[in-house]
């Protein structure tokens, strides 16, 4: 077995609908993320899912919770001294009043013919190709971890996807629609794979989500 080099988050593949288009988005003043246990707080990175908030900003979609958009950007935030930009934001960062001093990401809004890879969060569950290949078409969800000690001054939320939670139901947030095409070893760790939106937080929503196959 030899495990396979992490990536981290959500990353963008492909639209079928042509559109590629961020939008800027406003993180609340000292907003603090966390992971889905609530025992880390976290940082927002390029990668994560987030959700619209009702303030008019976003925050850190959790594990269960649809996701609005992924993160592709860091357009700028206050760091006590400056405005500065990068691909992470740390946690509780305040701008207090000052629009000028807003955290603004770049996100990309979900749609269901946009394609993102992410890595699994297991090595358990399926250990070969036929066994991933197995799980196109059904429905997922994702997970955010938390990761405090890779580097203990940037702490991520690390989001994988819960590939032991596949199944057909349609209430799970992502369909998987393919294994990505790099080159990988399945019987080790973050296996990678295509995943779409199977529910988000878009306008115009389907009422009755769609079962996995």
């Amino acid at each position: 077995m030899s495990d396979n080099s992490a990536k981290y988050g959500f990353r963008p593949i492909r639209s079928y609908s042509g559109q590629a288009s961020p939008v800027e988005v406003t993180v609340a003043t000292g907003y603090q993320a966390t992971n889905d246990a609530a025992g880390v707080n976290v940082g927002l990175s390029i990668g994560d899912p987030v959700k619209l908030v009702n303030d008019g900003s976003v925050a850190l979609a959790n594990s269960t919770q649809p996701a609005w958009g992924i993160i592709v950007g860091v357009k700028q935030y206050w760091d006590g001294s400056k405005i500065v930009s990068g691909n992470y934001v740390p946690g509780a960062t305040a701008w207090s009043t000052l629009q000028e001093r807003r955290t603004i990401l770049l996100v990309q809004p979900l749609d269901p013919l946009s394609v993102w890879e992410i890595d699994v969060d297991d090595k358990v569950t399926a250990t070969t190709e036929a066994g991933y290949r197995a799980f196109i078409g059904a429905n997922c969800t994702h997970v955010c971890l938390g990761d405090n000690t890779t580097n203990a001054s940037r702490p991520t939320a690390n989001p994988k996807l819960d590939i032991s939670l596949q199944a057909t139901t349609a209430g799970l947030l992502w369909r998987i629609f393919a294994i990505s095409q790099v080159t990988q070893d399945y019987d080790g760790t973050f296996v990678k794979l295509l995943v779409q939106a199977n529910i988000g937080q878009q306008a115009g929503q389907a009422a009755t989500t769609i079962a996995g196959i």
